[in-house]
């Protein structure tokens, strides 16, 4: 069901953020109910789907069932929330708005006129030219694509999935002479995220990383091992992009986040702590690149294996930060 949230929150006065600290594209927050000491408003409702998301205590204070939240923000009976629900529920109710369902379907429509990445010279001599292997498998084996012309030629086009699909790419410059080196083609809406190797069955690591090249290294380097990656495309974390992580580690015991060596300390373990309080596993910590190594798109590609294991026994025997 779709409800304006906004509308509803200010009928009985609770205060409300769609921007800002703790908030993401396609939630509005509030303080969470269930948390006594909420000091901000770590409580995410979907606005386009029904459902909720503490992630200072995911497993106890999220649900898809709106009335329960009601009940729980002080309406007392099941007719005062019916009645709620109405007054509030958008028109034209549908599981996606055929806006948002167009945006996507136009996404799918573009991703698929793109040509396999293995037909382009200039993708494979790049690819080489960052140490990796078999260029031409890998763009098969993680559909990596590329535009002969218009606005994404010269880049690396990479997928971004969310639920498993492919909405959305993002595209990395391989000449070294644009202004940016990434590009992203966005849904408004949606926030999507680099997972190269969803498919792979019943992972028990995720490797969290920043940029997409370098979940690309790292799912090259782990293929046969029960290893995932998982790029944030950026360093910032909101409740959508938590739901997606904790969705894909479902089976892990351990989330390991490593983050550019020129990025701030802080940065990652705030991104530990934020993964840690709402991704169900036994560990998340902070896996240091090896001396001399920039990021882990610099990984060589022989080593990447054995970096993760490394990490993987210094976090299993408590030296780096991560809950029991």
């Amino acid at each position: 069901m779709q409800v304006d949230w906004r509308g509803l929150l200010d009928s009985l006065g609770v205060e409300w953020a769609d921007r800002g600290k703790n908030t993401s594209s396609g939630n509005v927050n509030i303080k969470c109910p269930w948390c006594l000491d909420d000091p901000s408003k770590h409580l995410a409702i979907a606005l386009m789907k029904e459902a909720f998301f503490c992630y200072r205590a995911p497993n106890q204070h999220s649900g898809k069932s709106f009335r329960r939240l009601l009940f729980k923000l002080g309406l007392r009976t099941d007719d005062e929330v019916t009645r709620l629900l109405r007054r509030f529920h958008k028109a034209g109710d549908a599981p996606m708005p055929a806006r948002l369902s167009a945006d996507l379907q136009q996404q799918r429509t573009a991703w698929s006129r793109f040509e396999n990445a293995g037909n382009s010279k200039e993708a494979l001599d790049y690819l080489s030219s960052r140490g990796f292997p078999s260029p031409r498998t890998l763009c098969e084996h993680f559909d990596l694509r590329y535009a002969p012309n218009g606005p994404w030629a010269r880049r690396l086009l990479i997928p971004l999935h969310l639920d498993g699909e492919v909405i959305s790419w993002t595209a990395r410059d391989m000449t070294g002479r644009f202004e940016q080196k990434y590009l992203m083609r966005e849904v408004p809406g949606f926030v999507a995220l680099c997972m190269p190797d969803l498919i792979k069955p019943k992972p028990a690591i995720a490797v969290v990383v920043e940029g997409p090249m370098d979940a690309l290294r790292i799912a090259q380097g782990t293929r046969d091992a029960r290893v995932i990656s998982i790029a944030l495309c950026g360093k910032s974390l909101g409740a959508e992009k938590l739901l997606q992580i904790r969705k894909a580690c479902e089976t892990c015991t351990d989330i390991l986040v490593t983050m550019d060596a020129d990025a701030p300390m802080s940065a990652c373990y705030q991104t530990v702590a934020d993964i840690q309080s709402a991704v169900n596993v036994e560990r998340v910590g902070r896996a240091k690149l090896p001396q001399g190594i920039k990021d882990p798109g610099d990984l060589p590609a022989e080593g990447v294996l054995s970096w993760v294991n490394k990490a993987y026994s210094i976090q299993r025997s408590g030296s780096i930060a991560g809950r029991a």
